[in-house]
């Protein structure tokens, strides 16, 4: 008598899609709806999102900096350094984010596709001054782009203050961040 195992148990190993796990599943499911939540109070939504914004970009700006890629920026004049970078800019950004939204959308961006776009349109700017640092932004301007989308259904201004608001705090934990670290690896 031969001795054979169901055809199933061979296929399947091998019939299986590779799938993510289930605890990163769970966490873009709590991150999207997290930035998809305008019932609670702008400042909440703010709070929310800025450590969702700063602390992947930030891991990748210390991955990059810690094997000499990129490298962090300390400058000497440090009042002009906070309130150019960390409070003026991101209120410049935002003004500047209506523009961007209306030319993506007269050439027809999809709505689900335009926080990416925009997204996209911010880290080519930035990478200008540096490509890693390009690529750094990407994702906290993603975050930025989807506070301002969702905010802007209820009102421009709102989505115009949440945003600035939510730049600033990151820009700022940003430049605190620098001035921490970048003393240490300089």
């Amino acid at each position: 008598m031969r001795c054979t195992l169901p055809r199933s148990r061979y296929l399947i190993p091998l019939a299986r899609p590779l799938n993510p796990p289930a605890q990163m599943i769970a966490i873009q499911a709590t991150i999207r709806s997290w930035l998809s939540d305008l019932e609670k109070p702008s400042w909440r939504y703010v709070f929310k999102a800025t450590p969702i914004a700063f602390f992947p970009a930030m891991s990748l700006a210390l991955v990059l900096s810690s094997f000499g890629i990129y490298r962090l920026e300390v400058r000497a004049d440090y009042l002009g350094w906070i309130f150019g970078d960390a409070l003026l800019s991101p209120w410049i950004e935002t003004a500047f984010m209506v523009p961007v939204f209306w030319f993506l959308r007269k050439i027809r961006v999809r709505n689900d596709w335009l926080p990416i776009a925009s997204a996209f349109v911010w880290a080519t700017r930035h990478s200008i001054y540096s490509p890693w640092w390009g690529l750094i932004v990407f994702w906290p301007f993603y975050v930025f782009s989807r506070c301002f989308l969702g905010h802007e259904g209820i009102s421009q201004n709102r989505a115009f203050i949440a945003t600035s608001v939510l730049h600033t705090f990151y820009n700022i934990m940003a430049v605190l961040l620098q001035l921490g670290v970048g003393n240490i690896l300089l």
